[in-house]
């Protein structure tokens, strides 16, 4: 608006049609010159303003925009950090985390100490085996009467197996013929599963001597009793 009202002065004062006597009569060439200066001073500090308000424009833009990278950056940070643990949180598993480890360091320090003093224990003597008495044998006829010769051979009976119970076997029986890949105990529990019987392998094998239950053949035929 100064501007404009130094510039409207300016154009008034040069362009007005003043006679030349008035001029000569209220302005001499010093005054004139003075005004000039004063106008261009004027002019000088209007474009100025204008440089300034345009620099002005220019941050204020640059203002907005940042505002408005930094709302960007903002939401960018939210979505990132929305599932990251606080500092508090950080700090009570820091403080758990190494309460474990001093818990775990604790319990290697006491087995260590458990196993040291296994290791220092004096070594615990076995069982004694108990004294063997060896007696002499009475001479015996090959032996002459006097002879200091002792006989120190084992004469004990060698320990014989209890003989097998005897399996009372029924009048009954069923015969099967074997299949390939059928097995004595397999055809066992089908027997019993069919017809319900109490058949056991003992009646099996005394119901078929010099059945091996290891080597079946095919066709082969078994005697199962029946046993309720």
């Amino acid at each position: 608006m100064k501007r404009a009202f130094a510039s409207l002065l300016f154009a008034s004062v040069a362009l007005s049609p003043i006679a030349p006597t008035a001029v000569a009569a209220d302005l001499d060439a010093q005054d004139f010159l003075i005004l000039r200066q004063t106008v261009e001073n004027h002019q000088t500090a209007l474009d100025r303003l204008d440089g300034l308000n345009r620099r002005l424009a220019e941050v204020e833009s640059k203002l907005a925009e940042s505002r408005r990278e930094i709302a960007a950056l903002r939401q960018v940070n939210a979505v990132l950090t929305k599932d990251l643990v606080t500092q508090d949180q950080l700090k009570a598993l820091v403080a758990r985390v190494e309460l474990i480890d001093h818990n775990r360091a604790e319990d290697s320090k006491r087995i260590y100490e458990t196993l040291k003093k296994f290791a220092d224990a004096p070594p615990i003597a076995g069982p004694v085996a108990p004294a063997v008495e060896k007696h002499s044998l009475p001479p015996g006829p090959e032996h002459a009467a006097g002879s200091s010769r002792t006989d120190t051979k084992d004469t004990t009976d060698p320990v014989t197996k209890p003989p097998k119970p005897s399996i009372e076997l029924p009048a009954t029986n069923y015969e099967h013929e074997v299949h390939p890949g059928e097995t004595v105990s397999g055809i066992l529990l089908a027997y019993r599963k069919e017809y319900g019987l109490k058949t056991t392998m003992a009646h099996i094998e005394a119901a078929n001597p010099g059945l091996n239950p290891k080597k079946l053949k095919e066709g082969q035929k078994i005697k199962i009793p029946i046993v309720k």
